[in-house]
Order: C-alpha cells, then structure tokens, then sequence
C-alpha cells in the first residue's frame, strides 16, 4: 500500500516538475499535535514541491505519533502488604503512522516577506487541511502553521488529528 501512495505522488508531481516555471524547493517539518480520543503526540516529516508564486503543489511525507497515558487503573490487595492496596494502570490505545500526501497551497501575501497560506492535501484515505503564516528570508522560509488530518472511521475509531506545525523550507535558485 505505502508503495502505491508513494507512485501515485510520483506521477502527480513528474508533470508539474516537467512543466515547472517555478522554484523547487524541499522542507522539513515537526510539531505537536492531539488525536482526538487518544492524547497528545507529535509529528515529523518534510517533502518538495514547486512554488509558483501564488500557488504551491507538493508531495509530503508525515509520521504522527500519539500515545495515551493511564487511562483507568484497576485496585488489587497489594501483594506484600495485608489491608493495603495497589493500583495496576492501565494503558490506552496507541496510533503511529506514516502518511504521503500530495498538497496544494495558495499563499496569500501579507507585508513584505510575509505570507498567509491555506491548502489541502490527500494521501489515501487521510486527508489534511491547512494554513499558518510564513516568513520568506531569501532562499529559505519559516513557517508556523496548524493541520487537521482526518481518514475515515476504521472498526469504530475516527482518526482527528490537530497539529502545530513549523516548517523550514530551502528553494534551489537558477533552475
């Protein structure tokens, strides 16, 4: 399956690469983030794309990590001490992924070296929404940024996921 998802990001990108009249760049991206009915986690991930100015289309690649704490614990007599008591906790559920997704962003600009962006992606079945504000320095930006991920309901768990992101991207000059 993983090696699907990453042909179809192949095949989208090659002719938007062939076409290019934009700049190419890659990014790295990290944050944190919290799965709904499960708890907080973090994200990691980076990809490449094209930026045409006002629009961006990219192929990303994101592993999430979420994990419970104790979410109920049970009393037992402790073992070694006759009229106490000891709590064995119990763990909840835990969900870690790796999701490739192909996105398009429209930025917006603000102010010089500023911009304001919004974009969607799919990555079969998640699929992401997203905006945040980045700072262009050249041939490098910084961006801080929220996602919502959401993949369709799978034997009674709905995966939400909210994320804030920052982002450091590199565009390759003279290509």
């Amino acid at each position: 399956m993983k090696t699907k998802s990453i042909l179809i990001l192949i095949m989208l990108l090659i002719p938007t690469i062939a076409l290019a009249e934009g700049k190419p760049y890659i990014f790295f991206n990290g944050g944190a983030g919290n799965l709904e009915g499960i708890d907080n986690g973090h994200a990691l991930g980076g990809g490449g794309g094209i930026d045409f100015g006002v629009i961006r289309f990219e192929g990303e690649v994101l592993s999430t990590d979420n994990e419970t704490d104790v979410v109920a614990g049970k009393t037992i007599p402790h073992p070694k001490h006759p009229g106490h008591f000891t709590v064995i906790p119990i763990h909840g559920p835990e969900d870690s992924r790796t999701i490739y997704f192909a996105n398009t962003i429209l930025d917006v600009p603000l102010f010089t070296d500023f911009e304001l962006y919004v974009g969607a992606g799919y990555g079969f079945p998640e699929y992401q929404g997203m905006a945040g504000l980045r700072w262009n320095l050249g041939d490098w930006s910084l961006g801080l940024g929220y996602k919502f991920i959401q993949a369709p309901e799978q034997n009674g768990f709905q995966y939400t996921n909210h994320l804030v992101i920052s982002n450091l991207s590199y565009y390759f000059q003279g290509w």
